[in-house]
């Protein structure tokens, strides 16, 4: 049997024995880079190190974004998974300022988020 056979699920076993979405999982979090955030009563710092995770192409990825002028991005994991987070998120905050001449509330776009990607899974 072929791997591809039973890496469509992650409640798929192969005659291994093995989950390999969970692997894949795994994997993805080991080829994450460190991010850290600290927050004051005023200010939020979002720190991340910069991976070269294409040491033969010889190009840094991004992991910190901005989404509008008052909220920030950072990705630790995929970053095409982020990216897309990212541009999600964006669209949101211009929609929201462009009807309401206002910065979109940090507390219902999570929620927002949150709702959408129920939606989708």
């Amino acid at each position: 049997m072929q791997k591809s056979l039973y890496d469509g699920s992650c409640l798929t076993w192969s005659p291994q024995g093995r989950l390999y979405q969970v692997e894949y999982a795994m994997e993805t979090v080991n080829q994450g880079t460190c991010l850290i955030g600290l927050r004051s009563k005023k200010y939020v710092v979002l720190c991340g190190l910069k991976s070269n995770m294409h040491e033969t192409l010889g190009y840094y990825q991004d992991k910190l974004f901005s989404v509008s002028n008052h909220m920030g991005i950072g990705i630790t994991g995929l970053t095409a998974d982020g990216k897309l987070l990212h541009k999600f998120m964006k669209s949101e905050c211009l929609n929201y300022n462009y009807m309401h001449h206002n910065n979109y509330p940090v507390e219902k776009l999570v929620t927002k988020i949150s709702e959408s990607k129920l939606i989708l899974n």
